[in-house]
């Protein structure tokens, strides 16, 4: 810090700033609370309900500063008086400690199940340094410590729905201390140079302010509590929800809720026939090997950021039913699900199925056989409690190099790539010939 060896009156307009409160102003910081509609017949569709109050936290937060400013400038006051005793052998009087009517402050996620406010303090402490001897108590020095600080208040998300927010920890760090004479001179002024100035700028001051303000942190953590009770009272969320997601934003603190998992019921049956063309080549055998499984969606997608955002493929799924050939005759299999979910959309899944290996040309290619819709899509089906429903059976030849999968087997009867290229055959490359068979 650069000091001056002569001290002179501060310019009354520096002067007036230094003994008034500062202001600061910021965006106001509120809440804002999500809310999942969704319902198991549409599975696919849900929306998120917005309700904001702008203003929570910025109330909170000066409701807060109200309390705990006195306890700051209590500490900052305490640690000059304790440095000025031990260091400098000398009392401090007249002591006042300003600090912002209202500080800046952020609000930011600190984990999955945490929240961090920083309040950025500015301030400043003004005393005397009582002088020995029968002096001019007027004469003492008048000195002034510029503050600048940080106090993070830590909060942990709680399962209590009456209390999500609890502030568990209070973290005072100071970050910059200035020293400014007011009246001194001559030898006075030197002695404040070389004794006085390094104490209290140094580290010194540093740790004596943050163990004073420290050592009263769970008094402020206590005071902001307090002061988030209405938050937290907007933060409860409908009864029948569970709450998927808590984050903290410059702008505001955001908690979203969604519905309860539900356990799907049982009861429904689908049943038909799995069929083929029995003269193309290569057709299977029989219908043993084929399988096709089901789920339902229980829930909707979780949302994964304040804005509402999800992803579909998040959904919570349960499988359900159990499948059953009951006959196996060439061209046309019968075939029963039994355990689905009776009502609701079950989704079903038709993995391929890999046959023997035949040669053409000289060349080897395995046969692919895809279960697909006879009619209707082949996935989405609600028994009530049950319904019919057949499939084709598709099938193709293709080396390892190529894939054809389920519901993509091109409408040819061969085709012959004499280079490599690269056709779009759900995510193959055809570098050899390819023959398919529908």
């Amino acid at each position: 810090m650069k000091t001056r060896s002569n001290f002179r009156l501060l310019p009354l307009s520096l002067a007036a700033a230094l003994l008034g409160a500062t202001g600061t102003s910021q965006a106001a910081v509120g809440v804002n609370l999500l809310m999942q509609t969704w319902d198991y017949r549409t599975p696919e569709k849900q929306d998120v309900i917005k309700t904001s109050n702008p203003n929570a936290v910025t109330d909170a937060i000066k409701e807060f500063w109200s309390e705990a400013r006195p306890k700051i400038c209590a500490g900052v006051s305490a640690a000059m008086s304790t440095m000025a005793i031990e260091k400098i052998g000398r009392p401090l009087r007249d002591t006042q400690c300003v600090l912002d009517d209202m500080p800046a402050f952020s609000v930011v996620s600190a984990g999955p199940n945490a929240l961090k406010i920083t309040l950025a303090i500015n301030g400043h402490a003004s005393t005397r340094i009582t002088m020995p001897g029968p002096f001019d108590r007027a004469l003492d020095p008048r000195l002034n410590l510029t503050l600048k600080a940080h106090l993070d208040l830590n909060l942990a998300i709680q399962n209590q729905r009456d209390q999500t927010l609890r502030v568990d920890s209070a973290n005072f760090s100071l970050s910059d201390a200035r020293l400014d004479s007011l009246n001194a001179t001559g030898d006075i002024a030197k002695w404040l140079t070389t004794d006085v100035f390094p104490i209290f700028t140094g580290v010194n001051y540093k740790t004596y302010a943050e163990n004073a303000i420290n050592g009263v942190s769970v008094s402020l953590a206590g005071i902001l509590n307090r002061a988030l009770a209405p938050v937290n009272k907007l933060l409860i969320g409908p009864a029948d929800a569970v709450r998927v997601g808590v984050w903290g934003t410059p702008q505001a603190i955001t908690i979203a809720f969604g519905p309860r998992e539900l356990t799907p019921p049982s009861g429904g049956t689908v049943f038909g026939a799995l069929r083929w063309d029995t003269s193309k080549p290569a057709t299977p055998a029989s219908c043993d090997g084929f399988v096709i499984n089901a789920v339902v969606q229980t829930g909707p997608a979780p949302i994964r950021q304040p804005s509402g955002t999800y992803m579909p493929g998040d959904a919570p799924k349960r499988k359900v039913g159990s499948f059953q050939l009951q006959s196996t005759a060439a061209g046309d299999c019968r075939y029963r699900m039994t355990g689905l979910a009776a009502g609701w959309p079950n989704q079903f899944t038709t993995p391929a199925m890999t046959g023997k290996t035949i040669g053409i040309n000289g060349v080897g290619h395995s046969m692919i056989y895809a279960i697909t819709g006879e009619g209707w899509d082949g996935h989405n089906v609600v028994p009530q409690p049950s319904a019919e429903r057949n499939f084709a059976i598709k099938f193709g030849m293709d080396r390892a190099t190529a894939l054809i999968p389920a519901g993509t087997i091109p409408q040819v009867q061969q085709a012959q790539f004499e280079k490599p290229v690269n056709p779009l055959l759900g995510g193959g490359i055809a570098t050899r010939p390819v023959l398919a068979v529908v």
